[in-house]
């Protein structure tokens, strides 16, 4: 009896020791000592930016960074998601005088798909999703995900804003494409879970998104409100699949998304500001756990047609856990001040919602550390980072096929003169043509994307007979480069669409791969961009893909045409 009664005080002491540990923890000792204006400011995660002339032309306000020092001292800013470009030293300094001022630490957050060159100018750029999709390695996607985490640490950015869990199954979808892993659900699950796990073993972040899935639309959110018209079944099988897996391996944060969803929540809600979706589906159907994030509500998905204050209760009210991009961030802190006065919401929903964000702060360690060192462009990328680069790109190329074995032809022509054909967006001299003329001679015909190229065609036709082999290089525009002309123009976005597409290739090349055909039987097709006009080469008998213009990915595809 004595020794059942010692058991039990060492549990019943133990357990209050874990219980007085869980209280003390620096979040809710935090929490306890913030005041209501303190607690809403938390709640939210404003736009951050380092070059005053992309701030000017996304918000048309040039004094909006000096502003972000009032936000913090005045509103308690929980985060801040910097956006545009950026150089590293600047973006470190702004970060530090921002931690600085503030009462309470600040979560940095920035989106890093590809690594910090997608935001930062020193940046080492790093595979598309879509050319991730191709490899077979996951482990790779896993150090690559690491390598980005410790980069992200070095200039004091806490959350990645990645990955895309986003399932590609539309075709002419300009706002995913290359940056979706595939159109496999298990594909897209398992990659982008190689990508969090790196990312979180590396003290960092990962928020997937863009939840309940934006890979079957063909309308930006940023211009306007997409929807997804399937079944519930469908969304469980595609779009809803990665995500569940994701929570499963422990994700941290989910980003969700501007789109109606009929068969989730058939009341017209955008799925980011929908009970149903959010709270119920993802909270309490998927089980997640984690801090939800709302995606930009300033996107014109929202504001074409709900006003703001009515998108700031919404959010907060569909479950989102830190509202991302305010269009008027005093103006949101005021109405969710208002929605608790008036009853709308409770002090309780709003303590629970703090106390993750800060737990988040807690786990990335901003309990201790708040400023960053100013790391040296060689710390940044390291040898291990660019020889992880050139690994990657290396086991991403694909030989899709080689019927007529052109590749052995090839081999054995390295006396003969072969004909180099380039069509698209790469210069003239470039790293694949380089490598091709260490090994034959060659005889160029260049079709740059603006340009006329009637008298060049007819060059070609003219000599092309006499060729053994011939060299096609693909370089579509960057469907991404398309997209971003919305900052400028949305008329010259759309113009530009017409013509391209989501492939990036001009309808004159189009035409002209449709009269190589002809030779067809001695061309080998090296495609160097997104794979979504690969179709117009069904009828060449040799193909290999090497998904993106870096030079790295040039040199993967130069390699299996000239090997030594």
């Amino acid at each position: 009896m004595k020794s059942l009664n010692t058991i039990l005080f060492f549990c019943i002491t133990l357990t209050s020791h874990l219980v007085a540990n869980q209280d003390d923890s620096w979040a809710q000792k935090t929490l306890q000592q913030m005041s209501q204006d303190e607690k809403i400011g938390q709640l939210f995660m404003i736009a951050g930016y380092i070059d005053p002339d992309f701030a000017n032309r996304e918000v048309g306000n040039s004094q909006i960074m000096h502003e972000i020092d009032r936000y913090i001292t005045e509103y308690y800013v929980g985060g801040i998601a910097y956006v545009g470009p950026s150089e590293f030293a600047k973006q470190v300094a702004l970060t530090n005088h921002y931690q600085k001022i503030s009462k309470y630490p600040i979560l940095i957050a920035q989106d890093f798909e590809w690594g910090l060159s997608m935001r930062i100018k020193e940046g080492m750029n790093f595979p598309k999703n879509i050319t991730l999709g191709a490899m077979q390695d996951n482990r790779l996607i896993y150090e690559m995900g690491k390598e980005i985490g410790r980069q992200a640490k070095l200039i004091g950015v806490h959350m990645n804003l990645s990955p895309v869990l986003d399932v590609n199954i539309e075709p002419e979808n300009i706002v995913i494409n290359v940056r979706s892993f595939g159109s496999s659900p298990e594909l897209v699950a398992e990659k982008g879970i190689a990508m969090i796990q790196g990312l979180q073993d590396a003290g960092i972040i990962a928020s997937a998104k863009h939840f309940p899935g934006l890979g079957d639309i063909s309308i930006d959110p940023h211009l306007d409100l997409p929807i997804n018209p399937h079944a519930k079944k469908r969304l469980q099988d595609v779009e809803l699949y990665p995500f569940a897996q994701a929570i499963k391996a422990g994700v941290l944060s989910i980003q969700t998304e501007h789109l109606l969803v009929p068969a989730l929540d058939d009341s017209k809600t955008p799925a980011s500001l929908s009970p149903r979706i959010v709270n119920e589906l993802l909270k309490n159907e998927l089980g997640f756990k984690g801090l939800v994030v709302s995606g930009a509500l300033r996107m014109k998905a929202l504001t074409n047609y709900i006003s703001e204050e009515e998108i700031i209760l919404k959010a907060f009210l569909a479950g989102s856990d830190m509202l991302l991009m305010p269009q008027d961030f005093p103006k949101a802190h005021q109405t969710l001040k208002i929605a608790l006065s008036e009853g709308k919401i409770t002090e309780k929903d709003i303590n629970a919602r703090v106390l993750k964000i800060l737990e988040m702060k807690e786990r990335v360690k901003l309990d201790r550390h708040t400023t960053t060192p100013l790391p040296t462009v060689e710390e940044l990328n390291s040898t291990y980072t660019k020889d992880l680069k050139k690994n990657l790109y290396q086991n991403s190329v694909t030989l899709i096929r080689d019927h007529q074995n052109l590749l052995s032809s090839l081999a054995r022509a390295k006396k003969d003169t072969i004909a180099y054909i380039q069509l698209g967006d790469a210069p003239a001299s470039n790293d694949f043509c380089k490598k091709l003329s260490t090994c034959f001679t060659l005889d160029s015909f260049i079709f740059p994307l603006e340009q006329d190229k009637e008298k060049e065609e007819q060059r070609l036709l003219q000599q092309i007979s006499r060729y053994p082999i011939i060299v096609l290089a693909v370089y579509p525009a960057d469907p991404r480069r398309i997209a971003e002309l919305r900052l400028l123009n949305e008329k010259k976005q759309k113009e530009e669409l017409k013509h391209f597409r989501v492939h990036g290739i001009s309808k004159s090349q189009i035409e002209l791969i449709k009269t190589l055909q002809n030779y067809q039987g001695k061309i080998i097709v090296t495609y160097l961009g997104n794979p979504f006009g690969l179709h117009f080469f069904d009828d060449y008998s040799t193909v290999i893909m090497a998904y993106e213009l870096d030079p790295d990915a040039q040199e993967a595809a130069a390699n299996i045409l000239c090997p030594n």
